[in-house]
């Protein structure tokens, strides 16, 4: 049984989503006036991954890309769509629990058995949009390599230097 919440989410370029982005960019220019604020949207970020990506394939026949986004395996046909949708899982005191798949999606183990027939003994670059922490992309390479799956390089939109060292 695959839970789907009722929730409507607002498209990303709803004014909603303009108009929070661009009070943040206000109120952070306010708190840190000697800083220099650059707002970079995520649709340019994953413009970025792509080219990165299209560097890395050698053969799409023997490699294929997964990606954690669903915004980034929806944009590029040469994807083939291939996504697990993973989500950190935390307690109500902020403590986390651990992964889980995101709201209205299969379990993990379910999106992982499928995703391994699709790749079907092919490679894989792996494309995340960003790491904090670095804890699901190695929880996420952790499962591959018990899947058999080789990972033949990452790339990340942005990694903060704590992610780079975990990772």
């Amino acid at each position: 049984c695959v839970y789907r919440p009722n929730l409507k989410v607002p498209r990303p370029n709803d004014h909603f989503f303009r108009n929070f982005h661009r009070i943040l960019v206000e109120k952070l220019a306010q708190a840190l006036p000697s800083v220099n604020i650059h707002a970079i949207s995520m649709e340019r970020v994953r413009i970025k991954i792509w080219k990165e990506v299209s560097l890395r394939i050698q053969n799409m026949h023997s490699q294929v890309v997964l990606s954690t986004c669903q915004e980034i395996a929806d944009s590029n046909p040469k994807s083939e769509g291939l996504l697990l949708n993973i989500n950190r899982l935390f307690n109500t005191e902020g403590k986390m629990l651990g992964y889980g798949p995101r709201p209205g999606f299969k379990p993990l183990n379910v999106q992982l058995e499928e995703l391994t027939d699709k790749i079907a003994g092919r490679s894989v670059v792996l494309i995340e949009d960003g790491a904090f922490t670095g804890g699901t992309l190695r929880f996420v390479l952790n499962k591959l390599g018990e899947l058999g799956i080789t990972v033949t390089a990452v790339v990340i939109g942005f990694c903060c230097t704590r992610a780079h060292a975990a990772i």
